[in-house]
Parts: C-alpha cells; structure tokens; sequence
C-alpha cells in the first residue's frame, strides 16, 4: 500500500494495490470510496479542477503525436493548430480557473477584449472557441466533468458581431 503524501499527493487519500484486495468488486468498491470511479456521469471526480488540469488530459488522449491508436484521427497540422491555440491563447488566461466556474460571458468578454488588442479574425475567435469546447467534451467523456450543461459553457459563447450563438441552443421562439 502506498500513502499519496509520499510522492507530494493529498496524504488524506490512501491509494490500495489491487493485489490487496480480495475480488473485482472489491476493487471497484474501493475506486468508488475514493470519488475515482471513471465515466461517473452524476459528479466530477474533483469540482475544483482547473481548466489547465483538464487541457492536458484532453492534449495527451486526444492530441497525441502518435495517432496510431487514435479513435479519431487528427492530421497532424490540426494537431500542431489545437495545441498553438491552447498554448498560445487559451491556457495564459483560462489555466488557473476552476472548470465549473468558467461562464460564458466571461469567455465573450475575453474575446472582445483580445480581438481588437491582436487584430483577430472572427474566424479565429470561432477556432479557440472550437479547441475550448472539444477540451470541455473530453472532460465531459471521461467523467472529469458532468456530461450536463453546466459542465461546458461553451455552446453558449457568442462571439463578437453574433446575434446568437451558433453552437448553443436555439432560443424558445414566441408562437
């Protein structure tokens, strides 16, 4: 059995080899004590994630440069693109925000605010707001976020000039 604070871990979780357990169920009873269990779809694993742990798993499972094994294979200038966008844009402004407590206005309100600092198109505001929303999904996938409405805000992001989103829902419409 290994303590989690000896590798600088949380020391209040306790991490069981399998091979200490006496079954399958035994082992998943544990995953589930310790809020692991993978694809829960009613809770994150952790609601204080930040966007930069979840960009990471997102560039490691979904961006690889070996795409061999690759679901859905990307070419690898999409590749090389995702990761300039999240890098280069993303991550310095969206790396230390918990997940969950990213709102799409704030998202608009950034854009509107770097759009005319570095003379950006539209359509690249639209391609950050693409790798922001397929990062959101990754996490939704996987369970590290909850696959409902509030764990991605960004189907509800505008972009500037948008008289609505073209990714969010269709408003109600009088009758």
């Amino acid at each position: 059995m290994q303590v989690a604070g000896e590798s600088g871990m949380d020391p209040a979780l306790v991490y069981t080899m399998v091979t200490e357990l006496p079954n399958e169920e035994a082992a998943w009873e544990r995953v589930d004590e310790l809020g692991l269990k993978p694809y829960s779809h009613d809770r994150p694993r952790n609601p204080r994630i930040t966007f930069g742990e979840v960009a990471p798993h997102y560039v490691k499972f979904e961006l690889p440069d070996d795409q061999s094994d690759a679901t859905i294979e990307e070419a690898q200038s999409t590749i090389a693109k995702y990761k300039h966008y999240l890098n280069s844009w993303v991550l310095p402004r969206w790396q230390r925000e918990r997940a969950l407590a990213v709102h799409p206005f704030e998202v608009e309100d950034w854009f509107k605010q770097i759009q005319p600092e570095h003379h950006l198109e539209t359509t690249t505001l639209a391609e950050i707001r693409k790798v922001m929303n397929l990062v959101y999904r990754h996490g939704q996938r996987h369970g590290i976020l909850p696959r409902t409405n509030e764990g991605n805000p960004m189907p509800f992001v505008r972009l500037p000039g948008d008289q609505r989103s073209s990714t969010g829902p269709e408003p109600a419409r009088a009758a």
